[in-house]
């Protein structure tokens, strides 16, 4: 599972909970005594508020966790790999200009921003090498 859905799921996770607690928080401040009006939106901008936050907190975590983690497929030995192969068809291609060239250079290139992005790893072509 990628870092990107187990992160959805913690925010899935941590929403259902907020909303749970939210809920909680309704029916207990209900039970209490009467509540006027403008003390119950006091709570509701209050509730909204905290909402807002928590969810800005988790999209700022999940962002950090996702560029840390393309930052290590990056820099591990296949990523190194998938990068220099894009950089020698993009030199190459920029040599010696071509259709062939410009599909190896985008496939390449692709293959290795895949690779930092998803970790997924570039199908296998059976055995050839393909630097130019």
């Amino acid at each position: 599972m990628s870092t990107v859905a187990t992160s959805k799921i913690a925010i899935a996770a941590a929403v259902a909970a907020l909303l749970l607690a939210v809920g909680f928080a309704l029916w207990w401040y209900d039970r209490q005594a009467p509540v006027d009006a403008e003390a119950m939106e006091d709570l509701n901008r209050s509730l909204a508020a905290t909402s807002m936050d928590l969810t800005e907190r988790l999209a700022t975590d999940i962002d950090a966790r996702q560029l840390a983690a393309e930052k290590e497929r990056a820099e591990s030995e296949t990523g190194v790999g998938l990068y220099n192969l894009c950089t020698t068809w993009a030199e190459f291609h920029s040599n010696h200009p071509g259709e062939g060239t410009l599909e190896n250079r985008d496939r390449a290139c692709g293959d290795y921003r895949r690779y930092v992005t998803t970790g997924e790893l570039p199908p296998d072509r059976g055995g050839d090498d393909d630097s130019p």
